[in-house]
């Protein structure tokens, strides 16, 4: 496997240096008939700042900051200018600042970009000879322009990691357009108001586009920042429960691992195997929500994961692995209920199969048990 995972990542590296010979040269072809411009050079300083500004992603992705910058360069410019001025922005950033990333990563980026930019030249060309005659028409063909764009990056992006974490193209894309979309869409919305503006604002146009995608780029980390917090909340109430049991130690990591993997098999991702990996695990560790008709209001109560803002897309699974409220949930609940009572069956066979059985017989018999029993053995939850 190690053997096949190396194969595939010289594959990959070779693809992307053959994308950026191919863009150097097509660039290179067209650069003598670029004419210099104030909006040029502030678009070029623009790429350079946003250059510094990549969101790091938990999987080893990230998330860029410069696609509003490079479709509107686009249509504003021309393919060949931003082929030259994000190659230069991003090879100035590596110099400057060469602990920040490894050159195959400078690598992957640029080729990404620069393989989206080539896809898009043809549109180009049709939106050349014939101009949208309309506001209207420019929206549409730089939303068009854009999505093509942001959807050509997010595959390329994949394909390298689909060797390295043994995972399907689909199901990554998935998982990324899950987590970035709201961010790629609100990239392309910005493409078109620098569209829009830049003709009677020039520079400051692009002035303008670029502290609107500082703001989306600080959005967006702050929300991963939160979502960092609630993992090491989980974390550290974890931690404290191990500590008081020495024995437990390591197993809810155990049991969150296999649920993930069941998870993945049955194509789920982001919030959805979130969910089910806080579920297993404050199960596991006895923390429970609680009777319905619980008085909360005014006093202390023995369940504070009511209480818990983060939780409280979970608490109907927790409901239905403490034995009830299985017939009033939403069949995707169902779901994550009967995968994580199946893992943490496994895992404590003390406690019966009667939990995943009747989660099962509301489920009833249409197929998705046999996937999930199917996706339980292939994780090795039968001997766990």
């Amino acid at each position: 496997m190690i053997a096949g995972r190396g194969a595939h990542a010289v594959a990959v590296l070779l693809g992307q240096v053959l994308v950026l010979a191919g863009g150097v040269a097509y660039a290179s072809a067209g650069v003598r008939q670029t004419v210099p411009s104030l909006e040029l050079a502030v678009l070029a300083v623009a790429l350079l700042l946003t250059s510094l500004l990549d969101v790091a992603l938990s999987h080893g992705d990230t998330a860029d900051t410069d696609t509003a910058l490079l479709v509107s360069g686009m249509y504003l410019f021309g393919a060949h200018e931003m082929i030259l001025a994000v190659l230069l922005a991003r090879i100035l950033v590596h110099l400057a600042v060469p602990s920040r990333r490894a050159i195959a990563d400078l690598i992957s980026g640029l080729s990404r970009r620069v393989a989206a930019i080539l896809l898009c030249v043809p549109i180009l060309g049709v939106l050349n000879s014939a101009p949208p005659s309309s506001e209207s028409g420019v929206y549409l063909a730089v939303a068009g322009l854009g999505t093509v764009f942001a959807l050509t990056q997010l595959v390329a992006g994949q394909v390298s990691r689909v060797g390295l974490r043994g995972d399907s193209l689909l199901r990554l894309l998935a998982g990324n357009l899950s987590l970035q979309g709201p961010l790629l869409a609100a990239g392309v919305s910005v493409a078109v108001l620098a569209v829009v503006i830049t003709p009677d604002m020039g520079a400051w146009g692009i002035a303008l586009t670029l502290l609107l995608l500082i703001s989306m780029r600080q959005s967006f980390a702050l929300l991963l920042d939160i979502r960092a917090s609630y993992r090491a909340t989980i974390e550290a109430l974890t931690g404290a429960m191990e500590a008081q049991h020495s024995g437990q130690r390591g197993q809810g990591d155990r049991v969150v691992s296999s649920a993930r993997s069941v998870g993945i098999a049955l194509g789920w991702f982001g919030s959805r195997i979130e969910r089910l990996g806080y579920a297993v695990l404050l199960n596991h560790y006895g923390l429970t929500v609680g009777p319905d008709d619980e008085q909360v209001a005014g006093r202390l109560t023995r369940y504070p994961l009511r209480d818990v803002a983060f939780l409280r897309p979970v608490l109907p699974v927790l409901k239905m692995l403490e034995g009830r409220g299985s017939s009033s949930v939403r069949r995707s609940d169902l779901k994550l209920a009967y995968v994580a009572a199946r893992v943490l069956e496994t895992h404590s066979p003390e406690r019966g199969t009667q939990t995943s059985q009747a989660i099962g017989e509301c489920l009833g018999s249409d197929g998705w048990l046999r996937r999930a029993e199917n996706a339980l053995k292939n994780a090795g939850c039968e001997a766990c």
